[in-house]
């Protein structure tokens, strides 16, 4: 199984799509580690074309809540699940530029009454009301980051609101509605498996773009140096 290895002020590409259908990406940073799982932000500016600079990186505002990211790129049928593009790094990057410090994760446990909730690195006792109104602590996969970007970019979700399949398809499946819900879904992750094919070629392009670019400074600089 592929993954991406990211670190703290790393920008990279969620392949996704708009409501009327236009194949692009979002791009997301890299926060910091929520225990083992990367935290990222993903921003709201929906690209067609990888930025050239990381200044030119639209951060005003996100997309949804911060998220925990699990990387990991498997494999549906024959076909490898396609792995996302770094588009920068920021090696002067700090945690105060996401707003660390105000970042919330809740930990609904099934049955309790009192509740973890995570902020800044510390937990604290909370009750019901509190934990379902933040980001809940799921590990999200690549394919269900990007059908949920592209759920977000439709305006079927804000970006404050609680993430849930109920909240996009409405009642959770019965017998009655089963086939309904799962059709639902199902066509939505195949959407997200196109972006992520669409994108891959375009991104391909971009990187043999970059190591031309690259090559061509270092011959420049040894020419410069003698």
């Amino acid at each position: 199984m592929a993954t991406i290895k990211t670190n703290p002020g790393d920008m990279f590409a969620i392949p996704t799509h708009t409501a009327t259908g236009t194949i692009g990406f979002v791009i997301a940073r890299h926060i910091g580690f929520h225990y083992n799982e990367p935290l990222i932000e993903v921003f709201d500016k929906f690209y067609e074309a990888v930025p050239a600079t990381r200044q030119q990186v639209d951060t005003t505002t996100r997309l949804f809540r911060p998220i925990m990211g699990c990387f990991y790129f498997g494999k549906f049928g024959d076909q490898k699940e396609k792995k996302w593009p770094i588009l920068f790094q920021d090696e002067n990057y700090h945690q105060d530029q996401s707003n660390y410090k105000d970042i919330q994760i809740g930990y609904p446990y099934s049955g309790a009454t009192r509740f973890d909730l995570w902020q800044n690195g510390k937990m604290r006792s909370v009750g019901a009301k509190k934990v379902n109104s933040v980001e809940g602590a799921t590990g999200w996969q690549p394919l269900h980051i990007s059908m949920r970007a592209a759920h977000h970019l439709a305006g079927l979700i804000g970006p404050t609101d609680q993430y849930s399949l109920r909240n996009i398809y409405g009642t959770p499946p019965n017998d009655a509605n089963a086939h309904v819900f799962d059709a639902a879904f199902y066509r939505d992750l195949d959407l997200a498996r196109n972006d992520a094919n669409v994108m891959h070629g375009i991104f391909s392009q971009w990187r043999d773009e970059v190591r031309k670019l690259r090559r061509k400074i270092l011959r420049a600089n040894k020419i410069a140096a003698g």
